[in-house]
Formats: C-alpha cells, sequence, structure tokens
C-alpha cells in the first residue's frame, strides 16, 4: 500500500529455482528487504521467503491492504505509531508456516475491550505456531509508566490465553477512564 522509491536487488532462475537476493527499496522514512528461494514453478512448489521492514508507519494504508479478518484485528485494536519486524514464510507445498517478530516503537493502541488510550508502547511482539506473545512491553496509560505480558493462541475463531498489565501508579479516576469503564 506504500508506495516504494530506490528498489534494487539480484536474482537468479534457472529451471528449478528462482532466488531473490536482498531486494532493497525504501518508502518514505522506511526500508524493506525481501529474499526468497521459490523451489520450481508450480502452483504448489515449496518456498521460503525472508522479509524486514524498519521504522514503518502503521497506518489505515495498512489496514486496507489486510484480508478482512486482520481488518477487524486492526478495527478492534485502533493500532498507530510505527513498527520494525522480521517475516519469515515457508510454504511446503501444502501449508504457509509464518514466523514474525515485530518492535513497537512509540506505537498506540485503544482496545475494543477496554478502550482506554494505551501509548509510548515500545517492545517485541512475536507470531509463531498460532501463538502470539511478548514477555516485556512497556508504554503509559492515564500518564502513568505501564508494563504488559501476554500470549494468546487462536483456537477456531476466538483467541485464549494469558494477559497481565501492570501500571507504575495508580490512576487517576477521569472522564477517558470512567468512559472506557
Amino acid at each position: 500500500p506504500y508506495p516504494l522509491d530506490k528498489v534494487r536487488g539480484d536474482f537468479f532462475c534457472n529451471n528449478q529455482i528462482l532466488q531473490l537476493h536482498e531486494m532493497r527499496a525504501s518508502s518514505g522514512d522506511a526500508s524493506l528487504t525481501l529474499s526468497s528461494d521459490i523451489m520450481g514453478f508450480g502452483r504448489d512448489v515449496p518456498m521460503v521467503i525472508h522479509a524486514t521492514a524498519n521504522n514503518l508507519e502503521i497506518d489505515g494504508r495498512l489496514r486496507e491492504a489486510l484480508p478482512a479478518g486482520l481488518q477487524t484485528q486492526w478495527d478492534r485494536l485502533q493500532p498507530s505509531g510505527h513498527v520494525s519486524g522480521d517475516l519469515q514464510l515457508n510454504y511446503n507445498g501444502q501449508a504457509w508456516t509464518p514466523i514474525a517478530s515485530i518492535a513497537c516503537h512509540n506505537v498506540a493502541l485503544k482496545p475494543w475491550l477496554f478502550p482506554y488510550p494505551l501509548e509510548d508502547i515500545q517492545g517485541q511482539v512475536r507470531y509463531q505456531a498460532g501463538t502470539i506473545s511478548t514477555e516485556n512491553l512497556t508504554g503509559t496509560a492515564g500518564g502513568q509508566p505501564i508494563t504488559a505480558q501476554f500470549s494468546l493462541s487462536r483456537q477456531a475463531d476466538q483467541w485464549y490465553g494469558r494477559l497481565n498489565c501492570q501500571t507504575g501508579g495508580a490512576l487517576a479516576i477521569e472522564e477517558t477512564l470512567l468512559a472506557a469503564l
């Protein structure tokens, strides 16, 4: 969804494989890289794709590029800010296995379940084998520092798991907090 500048890279191709080596591009302040090994040219050929993004702005353009199910999750969290990340997609000819690690840089959320603004979120979030987790996200809520840890796994159409949030001080009982309750 973002226009790309300075696109460059190398590739190799023969009758058995297509390889993309260090494909690079920029989009505004973001830098992107992509490498892949595609083991043939049929519909269900095995492949490995590795992509990284640095300083990517998360905004409505990204939301619009997502599949409908992920747009629903986006709408539930209302994210904004910048992230950097690493994505590896493995395809064995039948199923995809994604592994992702995202570093949050000054991210903000307003979760649907408890719509109290969370700001200045920093830390790593990881997705692997159907589980999204983090061990130490930090941020602020109501002007107070917060820390969070979570591990959520998807079962059918629902996410289950644990979430632990702590504030570094008392939250003032004010209009925004009351509206979130």
